[in-house]
């Protein structure tokens, strides 16, 4: 009797992996990943999440700061009950504006709403310059989208980047079409 169990079990754990590989996942970085961006790391953690991060330069960015570079992350996790999570999301309020990481920076909220078939929230990151000699500031955004996709969530991140706030949701409407099964 109790061999029958673990063949029974081992048998409904192998018949759940083919499942969760066979939900539609993110194509390979190079398909989704926008010009001028190098690829940092491309993970498939146990079939129910897949991670793609990327890098690319900020454009015209100031001299008298540092620029850490434009940070992308695209992510797929397996979610059963994307429906449900997606409008629990959708329904937090957003973040209050607070100090960053360090006494130059604060960040404050610029938005949270649908778009292309899933909802974004917006922050702008403002950094005064080290430099005592330097009175201007510089105005960062991050951006993070999540979608659904067959099977379960897709999120693109974008942090760190230096431009409009419209250019920067352009970037993230650029990648959507090119995940799979995101609707």
């Amino acid at each position: 009797m109790q061999k029958r169990f673990v063949k029974a079990l081992l048998v409904c754990i192998a018949l759940c992996s083919i499942l969760a590989v066979s939900y539609a996942k993110l194509p390979p970085a190079a398909k989704i990943l926008p010009p001028g961006f190098i690829l940092t790391s491309e993970k498939d953690i146990a079939g129910t999440t897949m991670i793609i991060t990327a890098r690319k330069d900020n454009d015209n960015f100031p001299k008298h700061f540092t620029d850490l570079g434009i940070s992308l992350e695209i992510s797929w996790t397996m979610q059963p009950m994307a429906d449900q999570v997606m409008k629990i999301m959708a329904g937090q309020p957003e973040a209050p504006a607070g100090m960053g990481p360090g006494p130059l920076i604060r960040e404050e909220p610029c938005g949270k709403q649908n778009f292309q078939g899933g909802f974004y929230i917006c922050r702008k990151i403002i950094t005064r310059s080290e430099d005592p000699g330097v009175s201007s500031t510089l105005e960062t955004w991050r951006v993070s989208w999540t979608g659904k996709a067959e099977g379960g969530l897709v999120n693109v991140n974008i942090n760190n980047y230096y431009g409009s706030k419209g250019s920067a949701l352009g970037l993230i409407q650029s990648i959507i079409p090119k995940l799979s099964g995101s609707k």
